[in-house]
């Protein structure tokens, strides 16, 4: 397992140099193409080559993982339901400030029909299936078997806010309790499946609600009535 350890906080760090000068230079274009390509390419960077890499090396992936449904006691069910069912409302006046319109939604078309709100959805989940594998599957488990609680705690909150350490600090700072909270769920219900889902919802109920109050972006319908 201390090998697994320290491929997990290699990778941490390879794919950051890989993924993050890329992503904020698509970013800044706001493009539909870039953005999408750019999330695709983070979900397989860091989730699915990991895997496939320790699958060739013949590590046991997906029991060290969290790769599997939630189990152990309801009240961390009950947590992760009650953080998903208020994600929504909170989205929705938060996506109304001047800062969040700033920055989201990322793809900055004005016009928002079928196809770019599938696009959005599906490159916002594959790359957050990818990423929560990275935070809360190699950089949570592998870690629990070798150091304390507490150490692994800290390990993983330090290489998460690492990788919000070029946003606004509002942003970056709101990382420590939502990255804590994570961490418990996957840990207590030894999944990654509620953390992949809340971050799901984050994602998509900030995106909609912040193209619907964006001054200059809109949804619309193309079919010919």
């Amino acid at each position: 397992m201390k090998s697994v350890v320290i491929f997990s906080l290699m990778w941490a760090l390879i794919s950051f140099y890989l993924y993050w000068p890329l992503f904020f230079s698509e970013l800044r274009k706001g493009t539909s193409r870039g953005i999408v390509l750019a999330r695709l390419y983070g979900g397989v960077l860091f989730g699915a080559i990991p895997i496939l890499i320790l699958l060739v090396l013949k590590a046991n992936v997906f029991n060290n993982l969290g790769l599997r449904l939630p189990e152990g006691p309801y009240v961390w069910h009950l947590l992760s339901l009650l953080m998903i069912f208020l994600i929504v409302p909170l989205s929705y006046f938060q996506s109304k400030s001047s800062s969040n319109l700033a920055d989201f939604p990322q793809i900055r078309d004005s016009h928002w029909d079928f196809k770019l709100i599938l696009l959005n959805s599906f490159s916002w989940m594959f790359y957050l299936i990818g990423y929560e594998v990275l935070f809360r599957g190699f950089l949570l488990f592998p870690l629990i078997g070798e150091f304390s609680f507490e150490e692994a705690l800290i390990i993983n909150l330090m290489v998460y806010s690492l990788s919000h350490a070029t946003k606004k600090f509002r942003e970056g700072l709101g990382t420590i309790p939502i990255g804590i909270i994570l961490f418990l769920i996957a840990w207590k219900t030894n999944s990654i499946v509620y953390p992949i889902v809340i971050h799901w919802f984050m994602a998509l109920s900030n995106s909609f609600f912040s193209i619907r109050h964006h001054p200059d972006m809109e949804f619309v319908n193309k079919r010919k009535v």
